[in-house]
């Protein structure tokens, strides 16, 4: 009787510390960011062809005031997860010129395409935030569109923006909420 008590009560306390570390990893990484560039090349002999690029891993991340400098960051395969606390958060990446190439060869491009996205008074009471950004590219006009889409706590009504250019051009995407 005494060994089922005691493995009840450590039953229960492994309970109680598996429950608290997945409460802290959730408050810790309160925001994930997806971020991708869609090129559409012109069809050739009617078969559509389309490639996603996604940022180069090295990023930089300011984050509680305007004066705050960058820090490193990874993005994995185009996605960010970090905390996300209030005030402004700034985050400055690259599209790599050398994959644009091999997927574009003849692209008008002569550095890395970067990006930044601002945000400004984001809520610490929020549980999360989801932010997808999507690039299209346009190979024939060499025109591009970005949009910004950021959910705050799984809510389907994004706040939103977007942004128009030429490929090589700094996207710039921000939001207020």
């Amino acid at each position: 009787m005494r060994k089922k008590k005691k493995l009840w009560i450590l039953l229960t306390i492994l309970s109680i510390i598996i429950v608290a570390i997945a409460v802290l990893s959730i408050f810790d990484k309160n925001c994930e960011i997806t971020i991708s560039a869609m090129i559409h090349l012109p069809p050739e002999a009617g078969i559509d062809r389309t490639y996603n690029v996604y940022p180069v891993q090295e990023a930089e991340w300011s984050t509680k005031t305007h004066e705050a400098p960058f820090t490193p960051i990874r993005i994995t395969n185009g996605n960010l997860k970090c905390s996300v606390e209030y005030g402004p958060i700034q985050i400055k990446g690259v599209f790599s010129r050398a994959e644009i190439k091999k997927i574009w060869p003849d692209a008008p491009i002569d550095g890395d395409w970067n990006f930044n996205i601002v945000l400004f008074n984001c809520h610490l009471e929020s549980l999360g935030y989801h932010m997808y950004c999507y690039v299209q590219v346009d190979a024939e006009t060499n025109q591009c569109a970005a949009d910004l889409y950021i959910f705050k706590d799984g809510f389907a009504n994004p706040d939103t923006d977007h942004w128009e250019g030429k490929i090589g051009e700094e996207i710039v995407l921000g939001s207020d909420f």
